[in-house]
């Protein structure tokens, strides 16, 4: 190769790592997902595509590696983690959703669907992949702890050997043997995300997603068992003492996303929400929710004049213009 064109092509290698020189947004579990699946779009094929280490590709792969939390990183040396996409030319985020954020630990569930390109003897071949992310919460933002991902039978599902898996309320039954969804409450149901409520032995609320192939896939149940401390209903505003409104998310703003996200919350004694625990709502609005709850106060509920702790559902509407 020329010389010229040798400097040509560093310059441009430089010029595209250099785009990526700042830390991307990792503030909210969802956002931390879409950026690491970005820059490993950019990395992926840094061997098979772009011709061993040399080029932008492998310098992307050990960006998305850094992406990683500390912990992972130990248990998934940089060798192991360039060998899972050395033969994959390109990695696609399909879709990313909330399955479960625990507000106590600082830790998020967040599934995931993905097409990986790989090069088989240089020929592409096209494979899907879900499963879930594990996120923790870190001082640089939430960091991927973990990861679970296994190939997508799309043979055995929409119009193959399962097709009962393209109803959700089925797939949502399946979480227990002799079970159904739950009459007359109707399943809430969009596009992408289901959450039925399944009553079998135990009483479930199951979260869905559709997957690409049409199917649909359980990414988190919660069974509903006895509950030991005192049940309330739903939070009367006039025990608020302190309000924090949340604020509108500018993605799910300019997409005219409104709706209400659900908690279960336990108020302490002190009359703190704690132990809060996602029930529904659009995956959007779902983190400056819990950021508003996280700073609610309530006076403490009382039984025999002695504060007692309670478990709750707390209620965080968005609408237009808030």
């Amino acid at each position: 190769m020329p010389l010229s064109l040798l400097k040509t092509a560093v310059t441009c290698a430089v010029l595209a790592v250099a785009a990526w020189s700042e830390e991307p947004e990792l503030s909210k579990p969802v956002q931390a997902v879409r950026a690491w699946y970005e820059v490993l779009g950019k990395a992926a094929g840094s061997r098979a595509a772009y011709g061993g280490t040399v080029g932008s590709g492998a310098t992307f792969l050990r960006v998305a590696y850094r992406m990683l939390a500390p912990a992972f990183q130990s248990q998934m040396p940089l060798a192991k983690f360039e060998s899972q996409y050395a033969q994959a030319a390109h990695v696609k985020l399909l879709q990313a959703q909330l399955a479960r954020l625990e507000g106590g630990t600082q830790a998020a569930t967040v599934f995931v669907e993905e097409r990986r390109t790989l090069l088989m003897d240089n020929i592409p071949v096209n494979a899907w992949y879900k499963g879930k992310l594990q996120l923790s919460e870190t001082s640089e933002g939430w960091r991927i702890a973990a990861c679970q991902l296994e190939p997508e039978d799309i043979i055995s599902g929409y119009g193959g050997h399962q097709p009962w898996r393209s109803d959700p309320n089925l797939v949502a039954a399946s979480v227990e043997a002799n079970s159904e969804a739950c009459l007359p409450g109707p399943p809430k149901i969009t596009s992408a995300v289901a959450q039925i409520e399944v009553c079998g032995r135990d009483h479930y609320v199951v979260t869905l997603v559709r997957l690409y192939d049409g199917t649909w896939e359980i990414i988190d149940s919660r069974a509903i068992g006895p509950i030991r401390r005192i049940r309330v209903g739903s939070v009367i505003l006039a025990r608020l003492v302190h309000d924090v409104r949340p604020t509108y998310p500018e993605e799910a703003n300019s997409q005219h996303i409104t709706g209400v996200v659900k908690f279960e919350a336990i108020i302490s004694k002190t009359g703190e929400p704690t132990d809060i625990v996602l029930l529904s709502g659009p995956p959007l609005l779902v983190v400056a929710a819990l950021d508003a709850i996280r700073q609610w106060r309530y006076t403490p509920t009382l039984l025999n004049s002695e504060p007692v702790e309670v478990w709750t559902e707390v209620d965080v509407p968005f609408t237009p213009n808030q």
